[in-house]
């Protein structure tokens, strides 16, 4: 679970850097090993880019290279497609990192 600021950059850009971020939490935790990662992501876009690595917008690359890297370190990972209004500790975290200063991790 984490909360935090972000750039005004926009949806695609901010669920891409929530990703990473959820991947550095379960490294972090040293989890990637022990057991798996299922990712749910309300951005049909975002999961398609790292599904296919042509549809990747360049802007980005270097955020897909860290990305691909930190999926290589988990053991078993999923990412799945599920509609926003099914996801309400997610807005509930988003809006509430919209007013924090720095990023708030916490893991259990």
């Amino acid at each position: 679970m984490f909360s935090g600021p972000t750039e005004n950059c926009g949806v695609e850009f901010a669920e891409l850097m929530a990703i990473v971020t959820a991947l550095e939490v379960f490294i972090e935790a040293g989890w990637p090993n022990n057991i798996g990662l299922s990712i749910l992501s309300d951005s049909q876009v975002i999961i398609r880019w790292i599904s296919d690595i042509s549809l990747r917008p360049w802007r980005w690359w270097k955020i897909f290279r860290k990305l691909d890297g930190m999926i290589s370190m988990i053991g078993s990972m999923q990412i799945a497609y599920i509609p926003r209004r099914e996801i309400k500790i997610a807005d509930l975290l988003a809006r509430e990192g919209a007013s924090r200063v720095n990023l708030f991790k916490a893991w259990w």
